[in-house]
Parts: C-alpha cells; structure tokens; sequence
C-alpha cells in the first residue's frame, strides 16, 4: 500500500474502485436528527424501504455529523415489546450511541475488519472532521467482491481468446 506523507496509509486502488463504484454516498444515507420522534422514524424507514438510520447532529457548516443509529429492531424492542407509546419518545431515547465508523482514507479491508469486530453490516464512513461522507455496507462489500471476480475470470478468458488468434 502506498504511503502518504503524513505516515497514515492511503487508500489502495481496489478501496478507492470500491468508493468510486460501490460505497454508498452521503447523499444517499437515510439520516435522521436525535430529536425527532419515534413515529418519524419509523415512518422514515418505511418511505425509504430501510432497516436502519444513522443519527446525525449538523453543523453550522450544514455537514451531517453521525452520533448514532436507530434501527427498526431498537423500535420493536424497546416500544412495542415493553408496551411504551412510542410517540412519547424521541429517537435519543432509544438510539444505540456507540457507532462504530471509519476514516475516509481507511483501507476497505481495514473496514471490513471493524465490521466484523464490531458485528455490525453498515459502516458510516467520515472525513477528519468527523462529517459524514459515505456508507459502507456488506451488501455493497459483496457485490464489489464479486464484480472483480467476475472481471477476473474476463481477463482470463479474453487473454485465452488473444493466445487463439496468435497461433492461428
């Protein structure tokens, strides 16, 4: 991996194809304030078809800063299982705070790795302010896994295609 100047590694090409291709951009995160309610949650996930929301507090600056997430789960467990009105709560009340996230210039197998650690499938990724400018998740892992298996297994049959044409 290469080295940059100021002793952090930089990202290797194979991370940099997957942010360009496969990392989810911040515009695309389903993010929600501390403050709203749990029905606005809940029907948030419901408009944009997710099992989760990452919680933001935003800057002066109008930059998303991830201070945690909610999940549809957290919204079951701690409301309906405990018969609790959820519209008593705001998503602070029930939100796990320990995010775990990544830098933007960590390597994507560094990523998967805290993943793992972490046992979690997203992955809000942040620059070094700490806004957020991405998501990584195991669906988008995998599908970039397997577009360069794929590209692979092209290079091998258009290199025996070539070969064929040379000796005939």
């Amino acid at each position: 991996m290469e080295k940059s100047t100021s002793n952090k590694p930089l990202p290797s090409e194979f991370t940099k194809l997957f942010f360009s291709n496969f990392a989810v951009p911040e515009t695309e995160i389903t993010c929600i304030d501390a403050n709203a309610s749990l029905p606005e949650a809940a029907k948030l996930m419901r408009r944009k078809h997710v099992g989760s929301i990452i919680v933001i507090e935003r800057t002066k600056e109008g930059k998303n800063v991830p201070t945690g997430v909610i999940t549809d789960r957290d919204l079951v467990i701690e409301t309906l299982a405990q018969d609790v009105t959820a519209s008593t709560l705001k998503v602070s009340d029930i939100m796990s705070t320990n995010l775990t996230t990544a830098e933007e210039n960590e390597d994507l197998f560094s990523m998967i790795a805290k993943m793992k650690e972490n046992g979690v499938n997203r992955l809000p990724v942040v620059d070094a302010q700490g806004h957020l400018v991405s998501m990584v998740t195991s669906k988008k892992i995998v599908q970039c896994l397997l577009q360069g298996i794929q590209d692979i297994g092209a290079t091998g049959a258009e290199q025996r295609r070539k070969e064929r044409e040379m000796r005939h």
